[in-house]
């Protein structure tokens, strides 16, 4: 999640939920008040501890906690920042009872979702972050995200309300030719969900490939198949000019690859269902979905 900032950002999430502890002097009640999984809020104050460079708490043997002198600093800091943040939400009048919800989309949905938002517009406000599915699945389990739209991804501990397949396509440049007899040069992203699926059907079929061009933003990717560095697999719906589905015979075959949504634990089911005609218009492109 915004990892250039990791060791300088500190979420206003991280203080909200410091404070919770605080006030209630408990890891369990926190959670409760803020509708958050006990890993959620171990992994906040984790995320804390790392930032402040040590602990903020101290366990008594009688099961309560005492802040350090460091925590108290950070508490301290903490109520300015969560008052600040609120005084600047204000501003917004009308919107202030607006419900918002954080959204983490994969790069590669962001424009399907925002399409199928557009048409429908709830009245219910959005923070959206468009990243890695496994950055999305992260920002779930640690509770920074109220939802996640998610590639190639299973998050363990979170309720998947919708799943459904994504056909994915080779796609060049139609000016694009790769030599003959040698590897196929790829553009992607090693380690990614996209990319491990895409390399568990090279070896499946035993293809030979190469890595030519690698980033983690989608339009890069584009803007290197646009330049003909290579191929790149994307799902079917994501396909515009000026690039094609390529068919050519030396490439593998790709199965479809599994896109889900995912609330994280504790989150509101009724926002859930004002929600649903979204969910709906992003997954009716697939004929394979799969409502829980």
């Amino acid at each position: 999640m915004l990892r250039r900032y990791y060791s300088t950002h500190v979420p206003i999430e991280i203080a909200r939920t410091f404070i919770t502890i605080a006030e209630t002097r408990s890891f369990s009640r926190a959670g409760e008040k803020l509708g958050l999984s006990q890993p959620a809020i171990s992994a906040q104050v984790k995320r804390l501890q790392t930032i402040v460079g040590g602990p903020v708490f101290e366990k008594q043997s009688t099961g309560g906690l005492n802040f350090t002198p460091r925590g108290q600093s950070a508490l301290s800091l903490a109520r300015k920042l969560l008052e600040i943040n609120d005084q600047i939400v204000s501003l917004g009048g009308a919107q202030k009872g607006k419900q918002v919800v954080r959204v983490g989309i994969s790069c590669e949905l962001i424009e399907p979702f925002l399409l199928a938002w557009s048409q429908r517009q709830p009245e219910i406000g959005l923070q959206i972050q468009s990243s890695s599915s496994c950055e999305i699945a992260k920002g779930l389990s640690e509770g920074f995200l109220d939802v996640g739209i998610l590639l190639g991804e299973q998050v363990a501990g979170d309720q998947t309300i919708e799943e459904w397949e994504e056909p994915l396509v080779w796609v060049r440049h139609p000016n694009f030719v790769a030599s003959p007899g040698s590897s196929i040069p790829i553009i992607g992203w090693p380690g990614s969900c996209t990319d491990s699926h895409v390399e568990r059907c090279f070896e499946r079929q035993g293809v030979a490939y190469r890595i030519v061009f690698a980033s983690p933003e989608h339009q890069a990717r584009l803007a290197a198949a646009s330049y003909c560095f290579g191929v790149v697999a994307m799902p079917e719906r994501r396909v515009a000019p000026p690039l094609i589905v390529a068919g050519d015979f030396y490439l593998p075959k790709l199965l479809p690859i599994k896109a889900s949504i995912a609330i994280r634990s504790g989150f509101s089911l009724a926002v859930v269902d004002e929600m649903k005609p979204v969910w709906a218009d992003l997954a009716a492109k697939s004929d394979t979905v799969r409502r829980h």
